[in-house]
């Protein structure tokens, strides 16, 4: 129910929409699309002790030149999206934690190193990869 509530377009991502594939009790999987022409791939899977594992991971529409699908940096677009649904479970009574650069370092490093200062339409100051401070 709350996947049907996504707006597209929220916080400046997604704004291709989104659709949903599978969807059976225990697992949804649902692809986003930026307004870059990017599509994350999302799955949301509950186990059997009824906590729910999220995946949420980016990948270009088109291959190289090996015929490989990259998965480039998202300029956080995977966290905005996971942290919508994670304050909407929040208020529902769950316990779901934000996607932060505490909690997910490599993922905030590798958008840094990428060269990449937005976060959807709002920009965040510049950040020193060496000495992870920003300037």
């Amino acid at each position: 129910q709350l996947l049907m509530t996504y707006p597209p377009g929220q916080d400046g991502v997604d704004a291709g929409g989104w659709r949903l594939l599978e969807s059976k009790p225990s697992y949804l999987y649902a692809q986003f699309a930026s307004f870059i022409g990017l599509i994350s791939d999302v799955e949301f899977a509950v186990q059997e002790d009824g906590y729910v594992q999220v995946r949420s991971g980016t990948r270009s529409m088109t291959a190289d030149a090996f015929g490989v699908v990259q998965s480039p940096p998202d300029s956080l677009s995977n966290a905005k999206r996971l942290n919508w649904f994670a304050s909407r479970l929040r208020k529902a009574g769950w316990t779901a934690p934000d996607i932060t650069e505490q909690t997910h370092p490599e993922y905030f490093r590798e958008n840094a190193k990428a060269g990449l200062k937005t976060v959807g339409l709002e920009f965040l100051p510049e950040k020193d990869v060496a000495t992870n401070d920003y300037v």
